[in-house]
Formats: structure tokens, sequence, C-alpha cells
């Protein structure tokens, strides 16, 4: 979705530079098609996410509290899943949570400590990747203005601002600053989560703070975009590392 933007600032931004309408109507026609499939991408991302979440919920409460739901929610949320169930038992793994307490409070308290680290860390790196790329490019841009400026001629200077302005909506857009400041909100609520179940696993795990504890953990992170490309890659040497020092 972010290369999609990416790619329709960059038509909108190629127009400004011809006046030849035969280009101008292929770039017409790149943009609308681009748009398109960002729409289609927007669309698949959100069912994805929504099976991906409710599978998340359902693991919280059936592994954690050791609750079964009924065959009939099964079968709603088995058919809610896109990936097929052949293609999903290559990623199955039982050890997926390091809760070591049998079902019950504890055991729920030290999935969501486990699962809100990771969220927390995992946004962490993702903010820091999308204010880098950020930064690249609004001082690229000023870089390569400060050098034009003083041999760039009146109209060479006015087509420069147009492309800046058609490459300043994608960097404002949802996708990238909006993203940004969802990452932020998303590491606040869930680090205020984080503390309030160290209160909890401090006060012999009071099951109602702990599912008010779990409901708000599971809105930051269903309101929070998710992790920038690859960064779980990249990073998931250092933060198991890192859980393994505090777990």
């Amino acid at each position: 979705m972010i290369a999609l933007q990416f790619l329709v600032a960059a038509a909108a931004a190629a127009a400004v530079l011809t006046d030849d309408h035969t280009d101008l109507y292929f770039l017409g026609v790149a943009g609308a098609v681009l748009l398109v499939a960002w729409v289609m991408a927007e669309r698949s991302y959100r069912k994805h996410r929504e099976a991906a979440e409710r599978g998340r919920r359902a693991t919280l409460l059936i592994d954690g509290l050791g609750h079964p739901v009924s065959q009939s929610e099964l079968a709603i949320l088995k058919e809610a899943f896109i990936v097929p169930a052949e293609k999903a038992s290559k990623y199955e793994d039982p050890k997926y949570f390091a809760a070591k307490a049998p079902a019950g409070p504890k055991r729920l308290t030290e999935m969501l400590a486990e699962s809100a680290f990771w969220t927390s860390r995992l946004q962490s790196k993702s903010v820091t990747l999308m204010i880098g790329m950020f930064v690249v490019i609004v001082i690229g841009t000023l870089v390569v203005g400060l050098i034009a400026f003083p041999i760039a001629k009146h109209e060479q200077m006015v087509t420069a601002v147009r492309v800046f302005l058609a490459f300043l909506t994608f960097l404002l857009s949802t996708d990238v600053w909006g993203a940004i400041q969802g990452h932020l909100a998303a590491i606040n609520a869930i680090e205020d989560v984080r503390a309030r179940l160290r209160t909890i696993s401090a006060t012999d795990y009071p099951l109602s703070d702990l599912l008010l504890a779990m409901n708000d953990y599971n809105a930051a992170v269903e309101s929070g975009p998710l992790n920038f490309p690859y960064a779980y890659k990249f990073f998931s040497t250092q933060l198991n590392k890192e859980w393994r020092e505090i777990a």
C-alpha cells in the first residue's frame, strides 16, 4: 500500500514535467490504475487483518484461560480465515508463547506480557523506520532544491515546487505520516498495559483487572498500524535476546 501510494504520487509528479497530451493521457490512466490497485490492496489488507485479529483474540482466551469456545463459534472463526489450513499448518508452533503457567489468569497474564513486549518493541522499530524514510525523502528533496536553486530558471523552480507538493501529498498520507502517528499512539497505549500487567502480577491476578487490561491491549493493537514490512525479520534476533533477559 505504501509503494502504491508512492507510485500515485510519482505519476502526479511526472505529469507536472510534461505538456504532451499523450504523456498526460497515459499518466492519467496509470494513476487511475494505481488508485484502483491501492483500493484493492487496502480491502485485502483489512480482510486478512480482521481474520488474524479474531484468531489472536481467540488464542488468548482459549490458550490463556483454558476456556474452549463452542463448535459454532469455532466454525465461524475458521470460516473467517483466508489462508488454507494446509498452508497455515506449516507455521504452527505449539511453543509460540513462553508462558509456563497452567491455563488460568496467571498464564493469560504471562501471554499478554509477552505479546505486549513484542508489540511495543516492533511498533518502536517500525516508527523509527517510518520516520527515517520520511526524513530521508524530505532532506533529499531539500538538498536537491538547494543545489538546483542557483542555476534554475523561474519556470524550473515552479515545476520543482509542484513536484515537491505532489510527493508531500504522499508523505502526509495515512500510510506514511498517519502510520507514524498511529505507531506512537500504539506504543503509549501498550506501555500503559504493560505497567498494569506488572501490578496485576503483584496482586494475585484479579480476573476483572486482567480482562480490562486484555481488552485495552486488543484495542491498542487493532487501532495501530501493522509493523513496517520485514521489521520482525530484521530485529527478531535482537528482540528475542531482550525478551530472554527480562522474562
